[in-house]
């Protein structure tokens, strides 16, 4: 520290450094002609009008200054800052001083003592002094308070203003500062642990690398401010204001933000495993990167939120609003999302392995290629989502709803369904073997390619399916409804079709040898060319059906497919006849002589 100068003699309005003033011990003899300079000084004679309001004696401050007593034997037994406030608190209003009482050199003069440590035992007056100090207009230009890097370890600063004030590195473990006014302070580097901040205005402030550690931020607002890289571990944060906050690389780990609006807060890499979210507002907000393992969720609002890539394993989110939400290759493997709002949001490439989605609510979401494996997807709505090339495999899907959707290339083989609408869905080359699918609604369905051998249809609802070349070998179908269903070329090999409405369907070129008919209704079905080997079905299933074409090593149908083939290959003949008989019908009719020749060469 430099010594006084001596043109404080001839400029009085020139004041030292301010920590000067007590900071004398250790130079006290060598500075002792310039004693008389610093009593001259301004922020020396404004302490002494201090002094002089709470009667205490002038003597005890030039004894300590002069060096023949130490600070803690000039306070005594009674702290004189104490004194001093309890006594004039009444009276240091700001309209009372004015705007000069206070310079900015008395200000950071006091300030310095916090600074140094003197008052420890941190006395509810002290804080009392800060709160005046803050709230009385300065001199000075910048009216700033600087306390950086002081120990404020219990102080309360209940209400104060210290709105700019620069706090960076101070210590507030333990304080009091509900409903103080922090707005754009420097608090960088600071220490809140379990400090109380309820209702707090923390707007614009800088809390970069801060430690508020178990902090009660019960209502603050930190609209706009900076939190990258703070430490929030078990922070009390419920209804707080965060929009807009940025708390990249934050640490918000076992955080309670439940009701907290964080509408448009940047959390980037932030760890908020095991927080706390009911009820929270995260529309907007960008959580890309962050950690949210074990968290919850519950009711939270993330709607239009970037947690693109994001690891939400074993997280919470019932109920949760995720509408529009990109979840692009998120991790929600074991997540609870029963009855969460997903609509229209991007959820490709995501993993969702044992997630729970009951009720859940997909209508129009992008699932594209991504993974649900052994989710429970009961009474979930999927309708119009974009589901390409997704893994399905062994998920549980009761009344699930996928009216709509585009399942094309889908992986379904082992999954369990019942009661699941798939009406209208594009399935088209999907894999669907050993799937078990009793009772579901495939009507008007595109199969075309699927691969479904050995799948369970029973009692399933197939009407104006399209199957065309589709596997369906070994497949169960019995008490199916396929009326009017295309299964052109489909493989039916080896099915079981006992007691399945087939009526009006198109078999025409499928293979159906080895299948089990028994009881089937083929009424009015077309089977042309397709492979009856094998086939196990009584004949008299088979009047009225189209056969032409077909092979089969069974003589009863061998001889209808002859006779279908006789009659289409003779179609004039029959029609030949059909008009001499009507020729002979008509009385006193002439027979034609060239039908009488045409009749002859076709007979011929």
């Amino acid at each position: 520290m430099q010594p006084i100068n001596r043109s404080v003699n001839n400029n009085l309005n020139v004041s030292p450094d301010p920590a000067d003033v007590f900071n004398l011990n250790s130079r006290i003899d060598k500075n002792r002609p310039f004693l008389e300079d610093l009593k001259a000084s301004q922020p020396f004679q404004n302490l002494l009008v201090l002094m002089r309001q709470a009667a205490v004696p002038e003597e005890r401050l030039l004894e300590f200054l002069m060096g023949k007593t130490s600070l803690e034997e000039c306070l005594g037994e009674k702290n004189w800052m104490t004194a001093l406030l309890l006594k004039t608190n009444d009276k240091l209003e700001p309209r009372w001083f004015g705007s000069h009482f206070l310079s900015d050199s008395l200000a950071n003069t006091l300030s310095a003592i916090f600074k140094q440590g003197y008052f420890e035992s941190a006395e509810k007056s002290h804080s009392k002094m800060l709160i005046l100090l803050s709230s009385v207009k300065r001199d000075d230009c910048s009216g700033k308070l600087d306390l950086a890097g002081a120990d404020l370890t219990n102080f309360s600063f209940c209400g104060a203003d210290l709105s700019g004030a620069d706090l960076s590195g101070a210590n507030l473990s333990s304080a009091n500062l509900s409903r103080a006014n922090l707005a754009g302070a420097n608090l960088s580097a600071s220490s809140f642990f379990r400090a109380n901040l309820c209702r707090a205005d923390l707007s614009r402030a800088n809390l970069h690398k801060a430690h508020l550690h178990k902090a009660y931020l019960s209502e603050v607002n930190l609209t706009e401010a900076n939190l990258s890289w703070a430490s929030l571990y078990g922070a009390n944060l419920t209804e707080a204001n965060l929009a807009w906050t940025n708390l990249t690389e934050a640490n918000l780990t076992a955080a309670n933000l439940s009701g907290a609006d964080l509408f448009g807060a940047f959390l980037p890499g932030a760890d908020l495993s095991q927080a706390f979210f009911p009820k929270a507002k995260l529309s907007g907000a960008k959580l890309s990167g962050a950690k949210l393992i074990k968290a919850n969720l519950s009711g939270a609002n993330l709607s239009a939120a970037n947690l693109s890539y994001i690891n939400l394993y074993r997280v919470n989110l019932t109920g949760v609003d995720l509408s529009k939400a990109n979840l692009c290759g998120a991790n929600f493997c074991e997540a609870n999302l029963t009855n969460a709002n997903l609509t229209e949001a991007d959820i490709s490439g995501a993993k969702l392995l044992d997630a729970n989605l009951c009720g859940a609510n997909l209508s129009s979401a992008n699932l594209s290629k991504a993974s649900l494996s052994r989710a429970n997807l009961s009474l979930a709505n999927f309708s119009s989502a974009d589901l390409t090339e997704v893994n399905l495999y062994d998920a549980g899907l009761h009344g699930t709803n996928f009216s709509g959707a585009n399942l094309s290339e889908a992986y379904l083989s082992g999954t369990r369904m019942s009661a699941v609408n798939f009406s209208g869905v594009n399935l088209s080359m999907a894999r669907m073997i050993e799937t078990r699918m009793y009772a579901v609604n495939l009507s008007d369905a595109n199969l075309t390619r699927a691969k479904m051998s050995y799948t369970n249809f029973s009692q399933a609802i197939l009407l104006g399916a399209n199957l065309t070349g589709a596997n369906l070998s070994g497949a169960f179908l019995e008490d199916a409804i396929l009326t009017g269903i295309n299964l052109s070329g489909a493989d039916l090999s080896m099915a079981y079709l006992s007691g399945t409405d087939l009526s009006g369907a198109n078999l025409s070129a499928a293979n159906l040898s080895n299948t089990h008919a028994w009881t089937a209704n083929l009424t009015g079905a077309n089977l042309s060319g397709a492979d009856l080997t094998s086939l196990k079905i009584y004949t008299h299933q088979l009047q009225d059906v189209k056969l032409v074409g077909t092979q089969s090593d069974n003589d009863d149908i061998s001889a209808m497919i002859k006779k279908q083939q006789e009659i289409e290959e003779a179609p004039k003949k029959y029609q030949l006849l059909s008009q001499i008989v009507g020729a002979f019908t008509f009385e006193g009719a002439e027979f034609p002589v060239e039908l009488t020749n045409q009749i002859g060469r076709d007979l011929i």
